[in-house]
């Protein structure tokens, strides 16, 4: 190599992606655990005030429908920290893994599940508690949510999905745009839950 060929101390020079220095790689999150044992206790405390505050159990505005009432409200926070602590563990900038190995081994883990239960609760739904028939049960199922208690299952496999594509935008993107993100796409979840209690589609 000639020194016409040399690169420039002062220049910067390319860089090919393959060859970036990787980034530190996610330890153990301590709160983690801690999150999954409240969070269960919150899901358990929340059913368990949904009887009386909505099936019946309690008259309406009566002190036990009060109390359920907001005791079911106060639970409410477990499946968005379930889902914010998967965030946290699937898009760490330090994850590398390829797009189809990502795919392969969550289709494993959640894929049979997800059919077996969902045709078993679609067929427990109109054979056995008649609630609906297969027409409402097809609606539901194309709305994510087949049966009442799997809406957070079709909620991870539809964020699976685009866990590649988001840990490329979040390893390269600034902080300013991540937070500009965040806080566009609370906006937009809020007018749309705002907008599905006005309609009475809230679910």
């Amino acid at each position: 190599m000639t020194a016409s060929t040399l690169p420039h101390p002062h220049i910067e020079q390319p860089r090919d992606e393959a060859f970036l220095p990787p980034v530190e790689k996610p330890g153990r999150m301590a709160y983690g655990d801690a999150i999954r044992v409240l969070g269960t206790v919150a899901v358990v405390i929340g059913h368990n005030a949904d009887l009386p505050a909505y099936c019946g159990a309690a008259p309406t505005f009566s002190l036990n429908w009060w109390v359920n009432n907001v005791v079911n409200a106060a639970s409410r926070w477990a499946v968005p920290l379930y889902i914010m602590l998967s965030g946290a563990l699937l898009l760490h900038p330090g994850k590398s893994e390829n797009p189809v190995v990502f795919y392969r081994k969550r289709l494993a883990r959640i894929g049979v599940p997800l059919v077996f239960f969902t045709l078993f609760f679609m067929a427990f739904a109109v054979y056995y508690t008649t609630w609906g028939t297969w027409k409402t049960a097809l609606v539901d199922l194309a709305a994510g949510r087949p049966y009442m208690h799997m809406h957070f299952i079709f909620r991870i496999a539809g964020l699976y999905a685009f866990t590649p594509m988001l840990r490329l935008f979040i390893r390269h993107a600034p902080r300013t745009l991540l937070v500009l993100t965040v806080a566009l796409l609370l906006v937009m979840s809020s007018i749309d839950s705002v907008l599905n209690g006005i309609r009475g589609a809230e679910s």
